[in-house]
């Protein structure tokens, strides 16, 4: 199909969808790893400052913060579509296409950002503080994958090869 056959309401409304699609995602990484946060907390009871509850903590923090920013990304993006849909003189397909690659260029930085956050914390973990060490490295393993998921959310539902799909 090509894109001429497309409605611009259509181009317009997919943007903002996928771009929602992407706020629920993110929101979703940012629930789930608040549970596992809290639910830590709880099961340590009198335990939970000792260094491997607080440094498991720190690394959910780490992929909640980036998860928090990719929401925050993905909800500036679908305001960017709304306005540039106001406009009188906008191309739907190029406009929607432009923002859509501009938000999933900053979606590219946020696992890098949790991964080397967790890579700092477990370097910082060794070294002034070993007890803690096991606990950021179980840290690090949930947020190894809220990072999967922002790569996922990135490459598919940021991506301007949905915009071209007929249904």
């Amino acid at each position: 199909m090509s894109d001429s056959s497309i409605p611009a309401d259509v181009v317009w409304a997919r943007g903002v969808r996928f771009h929602l699609q992407a706020v629920y995602a993110c929101a979703g990484v940012l629930a789930l790893l608040s549970l596992l946060g809290g639910a830590a907390l709880l099961m340590a009871g009198p335990l939970a400052k000792d260094p491997p509850i607080t440094a498991g903590i720190l690394a959910l923090l780490i992929g909640a913060a980036c998860a928090l920013a990719g929401a925050v990304v993905a909800g500036m993006g679908q305001i960017r579509v709304l306005r540039a849909a106001s406009a009188p003189e906008a191309r739907p397909m190029e406009a929607v296409e432009t923002i859509l690659g501009r938000t999933a260029a900053t979606f590219a930085y946020l696992p890098r950002f949790a991964l080397a956050g967790c890579v700092a914390l477990l370097a910082a973990y060794t070294i002034w503080l070993p007890s803690g060490f096991w606990g950021a490295v179980v840290g690090t393993f949930v947020v190894i994958q809220a990072a999967a998921i922002l790569f996922v959310v990135r490459s598919r539902l940021l991506s301007s090869a949905r915009l071209h799909r007929a249904h």
